[in-house]
C-alpha cells in the first residue's frame, strides 16, 4: 500500500479505548483540488446512472410480471422519478446507454394503472409510449436493431392498443398513429409485440382489427412483389431493400390510419408462397388468435395448413426449396400458432383446417408428428382437455389406416415419431407418472393400441405410455397386454429396443408390492404369468425371480398385512 499520501491522525476520545497507546493512526490526506473535483463528479455520475438503471429494472420486472425484490406499489414514485429524469438537460450519451426506464415505466403504468393515474400522468405516459415507438420507426438500415425491453419500444408497442381502446379522443388519435407505426416497425420484436397487444382490439374495435390484418397482408405482398421484381435486374441496378420495405410499410400505415381504402385484391390475394409473406403471417395469426369466429381467421389457419403440406411436398422433390420459401424459424412459429388456433376455432373449423395435414400422414408422417407434438405441448401448458381429445381422435383415426403402419417394424420405416406422439409415449420427464389431461380419457389410448396391428414399434410405445403418464391404468393394462400378445410370439415382440426392460419395471411395481391384488382375479393372474413367462424367454433374470416369487403361495397373514398397507403415492 502506498503510504506517501497518508498523514497521522489526532487521537480522539473514542479512539483511546480501541487504539493502543503505542500505535499511530494514519488516514489519507485530502486529495488535490482537481482530483477531488474528479472524484465528486464521478460519484455524482454514478448515483445518476444507478438511479436510471434502478428505474429501468423496476419497469422491466413489472412488465414481465415478475417483480422479485421490486415493489409494484412504487409505481407512482417511479413514474415521478423517470418524468423528472426526462426533464434533465444535457444528459451524456454514455449515461443513457442502458436507457432511463421512462419508456418501460410508462408502458407499465398504461397497462396496470390506467384508472389510477391523473390526467397529467395520462398525458405524459401516452406521449412517451408514442415517442418510444416512433424513435426507430423509420430506421430501415440493414443492421438489425437490438431493442428489446431495455429500449422501451417493445413494451410501448404492446400497450399502445390499450390507449386506442381506453384513451381520450386526443390520446386515441395519437395512439392510432403509433399503432400503425408499431405494426409495421422495422424491428421484428416491436411489430410482434404490437400484434400481441392488438389481439384485444377485437372486443371493441373489430373493424380496426380487420383493417390491421389486411394492412399487414398488403405490406407483405407489396414488398414481396417489388423485391422479386428487383431480383430480375442486374445487381448494381437493384433498389435498396430498406427503401422497398419503407415503401411497403408506408402503404400499410395509411390503411391502418384509414387513409387508404382496401381493394378486393388486398383482402383475397394474400399467399404464403414467398419468404416475406410467410414471415408476415406470424403477426397476422397472432392477431387473429383472439377472433376464432371470424371467417378471416378460418381462412388464415386453413391457408397455413395447406401451405405447410405444399412446402413439405416441394422439399421432397427439391432440397433447395426451403431456402427460397421460408426459414426454419418461420415454419416453427407457424406450426406453434396453428396448434394454438386449433384450440380456439370451432370444432367443425378445426377439423377442416386439419384435413390437409391428415391427408399427408401417408407421405409426411414425421412432419405431421411435429404438429401433434405442438398440440400436446399446448394442452400441457394451457388445458382445454375436451378439445385436445377431439383433435387427438382425428389423428388416431387417420393413423389406423396409414399405409406405412403394416411395415412399421421394417428398417428405415417412417411413422414411428407420429406413433410416439399419438400413444403419448415421448417427451415426459422420467419421474412423471400421471398427466391430468388423461383423467377420464385414458381409454382412448388403450383402444387405439388394441386396434393397431401388432408390432414391436406399437408395443414399445404403449409400454412407454404405461411407464410414464399411463401408470394409473395399471394393473388393468396387464390384461390388455395379455389379450394383445397371447396369440403372437410375445418374446420376439419384446426383444426389440427396451420393451423388455420397461415391462420388467412395470411388473416390479406390483409383483412384490401387491401380489394378492394380482392373484385375486384369475384373469389378472393369468396375464401376469403370461408376461413373466415371455420375459423369461427373452433372457430376463429379473422376470425369472419375479415369476418364482409370484407362483409361491403366501400365507393368509401376509395377505392381511398387505391389505393393511397404505396405497403408494405416485410420483
Amino acid at each position: 500500500m502506498d503510504l506517501r499520501n497518508y498523514v497521522p491522525a489526532e487521537k480522539t476520545a473514542a479512539m483511546k479505548d480501541t487504539v493502543p497507546a503505542n500505535c499511530i493512526v494514519i488516514t489519507p490526506a485530502a486529495p488535490e483540488t482537481d482530483l477531488q473535483e474528479m472524484m465528486e463528479e464521478s460519484s455524482t455520475r454514478h448515483a445518476r446512472v444507478s438511479e436510471r438503471i434502478g428505474n429501468q429494472m423496476w419497469g422491466i420486472k413489472m412488465f414481465e410480471r415478475d417483480p422479485g425484490t421490486y415493489d409494484p406499489a412504487e409505481w407512482r414514485s417511479r413514474l415521478a422519478a423517470v418524468r423528472a429524469g426526462e426533464a434533465a438537460a444535457d444528459v451524456p450519451a454514455d449515461e443513457m446507454f442502458f436507457g432511463d426506464g421512462a419508456g418501460v415505466t410508462a408502458a407499465v403504468c398504461v397497462r396496470d394503472h390506467w384508472e389510477e393515474m391523473n390526467e397529467e400522468e395520462h398525458t405524459w405516459c401516452v406521449r412517451r409510449v408514442c415517442d418510444e415507438i416512433a424513435r426507430t420507426a423509420d430506421d430501415w438500415s440493414e443492421t438489425p436493431q437490438m431493442l428489446g425491453l431495455m429500449n422501451g419500444a417493445v413494451p410501448a408497442a404492446t400497450v399502445v392498443p390499450q390507449i386506442v381502446m381506453h384513451g381520450k379522443p386526443t390520446d386515441r388519435a395519437a395512439a392510432l398513429e403509433a399503432l400503425a407505426v408499431a405494426l409495421t416497425h422495422p424491428n421484428r420484436e416491436v411489430y410482434l409485440a404490437a400484434a400481441r397487444g392488438s389481439r384485444e382490439l377485437w372486443s371493441e374495435h373489430r373493424d380496426l382489427a380487420l383493417r390491421c390484418v389486411h394492412a399487414l397482408r398488403v405490406q407483405a405482398m407489396t414488398f414481396q412483389q417489388t423485391f422479386d421484381a428487383e431480383q430480375t435486374k442486374p445487381y448494381r441496378k437493384r433498389a435498396e431493400t430498406g427503401k422497398l420495405r419503407s415503401k411497403a410499410a408506408s402503404i400499410a400505415r395509411k390503411i391502418i390510419r384509414g387513409r387508404r381504402a382496401l381493394t378486393a385484391d388486398d383482402v383475397s390475394a394474400f399467399t404464403l408462397d414467398g419468404w416475406f409473406t410467410a414471415d408476415a403471417s406470424i403477426a397476422i395469426l397472432i392477431m387473429l388468435s383472439n377472433a376464432p369466429e371470424e371467417r378471416t381467421t378460418f381462412d388464415a389457419f386453413a391457408q397455413v395448413a395447406t401451405t405447410l403440406v405444399a412446402w413439405w411436398e416441394a422439399d421432397r422433390h427439391d432440397r433447395s426449396h426451403r431456402r427460397e420459401s421460408r426459414s426454419h424459424e418461420t415454419e416453427y412459429a407457424l406450426k406453434e400458432l396453428l396448434a394454438e388456433g386449433l384450440f380456439r376455432v370451432p370444432e367443425s373449423d378445426a377439423a377442416k383446417i386439419l384435413q390437409p395435414l391428415l391427408d399427408a400422414v401417408d407421405t409426411h408422417a414425421d412432419k405431421v408428428a411435429d404438429i401433434l407434438h405442438d398440440i400436446i405441448v399446448r394442452e400441457d401448458r394451457n388445458r382445454s382437455t375436451a378439445r385436445f381429445w377431439f383433435l387427438w381422435k382425428l389423428f388416431a383415426n387417420r393413423i389406423r389406416t396409414a399405409r406405412w403402419l403394416p411395415n412399421i417394424d421394417a428398417d428405415h420405416a417412417w411413422g414411428r415419431q407420429l406413433l410416439d406422439h399419438v400413444l403419448l409415449s415421448r417427451g415426459w420427464k422420467d419421474s412423471t407418472r400421471h398427466w391430468t389431461s388423461l383423467e377420464g380419457y385414458a381409454q382412448h389410448v388403450h383402444s387405439l393400441f388394441e386396434q393397431l396391428p401388432l408390432s414391436r414399434a406399437a408395443l414399445r410405445r404403449y409400454l412407454a405410455f404405461l411407464y410414464h403418464v399411463g401408470e394409473q391404468s395399471l394393473p388393468e393394462a396387464f390384461i390388455r397386454l395379455h389379450a394383445k400378445l397371447r396369440h403372437a410370439n410375445a418374446p420376439e415382440l419384446l426383444g426389440g429396443g427396451d420393451s423388455a426392460f420397461v415391462l420388467e419395471s412395470l411388473l416390479l411395481r406390483y409383483v412384490y408390492a401387491k401380489p394378492f391384488e394380482l392373484k385375486r382375479r384369475p384373469d389378472m393372474r393369468a396375464a401376469v404369468l403370461f408376461l413373466l413367462d415371455a420375459l423369461v424367454e427373452t433372457g430376463s433374470s429379473a422376470a425369472f425371480r419375479m415369476r418364482d416369487d409370484f407362483v409361491t403361495p403366501l400365507s393368509v397373514a401376509s395377505e392381511q398385512h398387505q391389505q393393511a398397507q397404505p396405497e403408494p403415492v405416485n410420483a
